[in-house]
């Protein structure tokens, strides 16, 4: 489902909801607020089918007293992103990363996302 629910905020940024798997209020969920109004003012999105994002899980540990959980793994990105009909970025770029989630109202919910390496044209995901 969040897989899912970031692609389709890539489609249509207007429609981001990102209460859906963000803690509002958060830096993060503020940043990614941002970042999607930006997208929505600039008419910037990505099209279904030109390019995806893998996402490749690595580790996940667990902090049952604070209720949070992190992911470590590895992202591989081709999305091309537009701007008004135009390629905007079509840069291909890998990432080894971690999400910070915790447990909110029965689901998990994204509150941080750290990029440990990136590099651009390359998959650090096949190491």
């Amino acid at each position: 489902d969040f897989v899912k629910w970031r692609r389709e905020c890539s489609y249509k940024p207007r429609l981001c909801d990102a209460g859906k798997f963000t803690i509002l209020g958060t830096q993060f969920s503020n940043d990614f607020v941002a970042m999607m109004r930006d997208y929505a003012k600039n008419n910037i999105y990505a099209r279904p089918g030109d390019g995806e994002r893998k996402i490749f899980v690595e580790t996940i540990t667990k902090d049952e007293t604070a209720m949070t959980a992190i992911v470590h793994g590895c992202v591989y990105d081709t999305v091309v992103l537009y701007m008004d009909g135009g390629i905007y970025d079509d840069k291909v770029a890998s990432s080894l990363s971690s999400w910070t989630m915790q447990w909110q109202d029965g689901s998990w919910r994204w509150i941080n996302y750290q990029i440990h390496k990136k590099v651009y044209f390359d998959n650090l995901c096949d190491s």
